[in-house]
């Protein structure tokens, strides 16, 4: 099992500033790329052994035993209505966490880390091809991709989690 882990940003300044930033972790699920902010992602976890849950909703792929502690992994593709994921040697989990609370997400692979003004994040377009926009927090246009910002707290929610 090999994992990565990531060191949260410090937080940001409670004052509003058109210079802040924030860091997304990218990755793409599907053909699209997609971000998430840093401060929500624990680890990236890759070839970890996921063991399906009997009579889950497709909404879940399973979970994973993380260091002796039980985590629920999403199916990120189910939940923004893009293609089926396709299990391969690329894919890894996306562990997030709130708190004491941790989710796994299954990408297709992660891209980078990029540093993102605020001022430059914004709405999703609602001609956004067939994406779910109930996670989508924003988008960020960059000079050779649009970045979706995924919400992480949407994907969270425990309707997600039950179906």
């Amino acid at each position: 099992m090999t994992n990565t882990t990531i060191e949260p940003s410090a937080k940001k300044n409670a004052a509003s500033s058109l210079d802040q930033t924030r860091q997304l972790v990218t990755f793409y699920a599907d053909d699209f790329l997609l971000g998430v902010d840093i401060d929500y992602v624990q680890e990236i976890s890759r070839q970890v052994e996921l063991t399906p849950v009997p009579g889950a909703p497709e909404s879940i792929c399973g979970v994973i035993n993380l260091r002796g502690d039980v985590v629920t992994v999403l199916n990120l593709h189910h939940l923004l209505g893009a293609k089926p994921l396709t299990p391969g040697s690329s894919w890894c989990n996306l562990i997030l966490s709130f708190g004491t609370e941790r989710v796994g997400i299954c990408v297709d692979r992660v891209s980078d880390i990029c540093t993102v003004p605020e001022n430059k994040i914004v709405d999703g377009p609602s001609n956004l091809r067939s994406l779910n926009s109930r996670y989508i927090e924003g988008v960020y246009l960059r000079d050779d991709a649009v970045v979706v910002i995924l919400d992480p707290l949407k994907l969270s929610e425990p309707s997600q989690l039950v179906g």
